[in-house]
């Protein structure tokens, strides 16, 4: 089901839903102070883009 809002953007309604983006991966600090990417756990998203102006407006899913 596409967002119910307008897009904060250019104001349109019109969502396409990108299947492709579904899992953001969290970012460690290391004790060195290199960031890594920590596979195992993220977040669950869902992407919505306008089709007007390309605005992507991401939806937070839990587990």
């Amino acid at each position: 089901m596409p967002p119910k809002v307008n897009c904060v953007n250019c104001g349109e309604k019109k969502w396409t839903e990108n299947k492709q983006v579904n899992f953001l991966v969290e970012a460690v600090l290391n004790k060195n102070g290199v960031h890594r990417t920590d596979i195992n756990s993220g977040i669950n998203v869902r992407v919505w883009r306008c089709e007007n102006c390309k605005y992507l407006m991401l939806f937070w899913e839990p587990d």
